[in-house]
């Protein structure tokens, strides 16, 4: 598939300058904790209690360059943990987490959220990955299948390989200049693309609120955050790494042991003609495996969020009717 993806739209042709911001310093929301991996400190938050009612644990894979994941998929969160466990985790370099010296390699990011679910004590848990969180999903799966009770994909992307990434040259180029001038400390708000390009990316999120009641303090919060990951070392090297991530899981399959519910967002399947289809040859025929097309766009964690809710319950409960 020939496809410059929307992993990609939110990257502006700015040259913005970065000043370091110590994000931790800011009010958190109160399901949030740290954990150490390899050293450093990796940020999550947790909803819904585990105990007689909820037995059921759902652990989320973010999208590229979401600033916040917390922030981005709280409202999804809520809107499950009535029934699951929800544990939203910020990979190095998103959010509050610490920014790794280690390269965004799939394996890296692989490795640290297999020692991240064994520092929570999870056994068995559900996976779902939104966008490029669906193929580190993929590749978890692929090394720990024993540890998965099923895949829940959020629009997430399933190309096959790097020649879906026509055009990611210039991207990626325009990433590094932006990191480049982060990392020498030369921030200045004050220039014109800078404003513009920080109020774009906020009133992104903030635009959300049709849907979700975002606050002032939740935009302040996301401001400061903006500043520590738009352009740090992680978020740099996961776009450099991008199409060898790709290449690693090309042509491989969700195993047939682990079940799968991928709920596609009708507008990336209007604009690729082919989104379906590179969905359903990740998968084999199973009466386990369901494929759900949204009438929504690419952030389908937001406006759908009671809809998917609904869809992942009934999912996960017709796993339990058919074994």
């Amino acid at each position: 598939m020939k496809l410059i993806t929307i992993l990609f739209t939110l990257l502006l042709t700015s040259f913005v300058r970065w000043n370091f911001v110590d994000a931790r310093h800011i009010n958190r929301d109160p399901t949030q904790k740290f954990i150490k991996i390899n050293g450093e400190k990796m940020s999550l938050s947790i909803y819904g209690n585990y105990g007689k009612k909820i037995k059921q644990t759902i652990v989320f894979m973010s999208g590229l360059n979401i600033l916040s994941p917390i922030m981005t998929y709280k409202p999804l969160a809520e809107a499950l943990s009535d029934e699951f466990k929800i544990i939203i985790i910020e990979p190095f370099g998103h959010g509050y987490s610490d920014v790794s010296k280690k390269p965004r390699t799939i394996e890296n990011i692989t490795k640290e959220l297999h020692k991240a679910v064994h520092k929570l004590g999870l056994k068995k848990f559900y996976l779902a990955g939104h966008s490029i969180g669906g193929l580190y999903a993929l590749n978890y799966i692929i090394q720990y299948p024993k540890e998965v009770k099923g895949f829940i994909g959020l629009d997430n992307y399933a190309q096959n390989g790097q020649d879906s990434l026509i055009g990611y040259d210039s991207l990626i180029a325009e990433k590094l200049e932006c990191n480049r001038m982060y990392n020498n400390n030369t921030w200045s708000g004050d220039s014109e693309i800078a404003k513009v390009t920080k109020k774009k990316i906020i009133d992104k999120l903030m635009s959300h609120t049709e849907y979700y009641e975002y606050s002032e303090e939740d935009r302040q919060i996301y401001t400061t955050l903006f500043e520590n990951s738009y352009c740090n070392d992680n978020i740099a090297s996961e776009y450099e790494n991008s199409p060898r991530n790709y290449e690693v899981v090309k042509d491989v399959k969700f195993p047939k042991s682990v079940p799968t519910l991928q709920i596609l967002s009708s507008d990336t399947c209007n604009s690729y003609s082919d989104w379906l289809e590179i969905h359903q040859d990740r998968i084999y025929k199973s009466p386990y495996n369901e494929i759900v097309i949204m009438e929504t766009g690419h952030d389908i964690m937001f406006d759908k969020k009671e809809a998917i809710a609904k869809k992942v319950k009934s999912w996960v409960k017709s796993l339990k009717n058919k074994k």
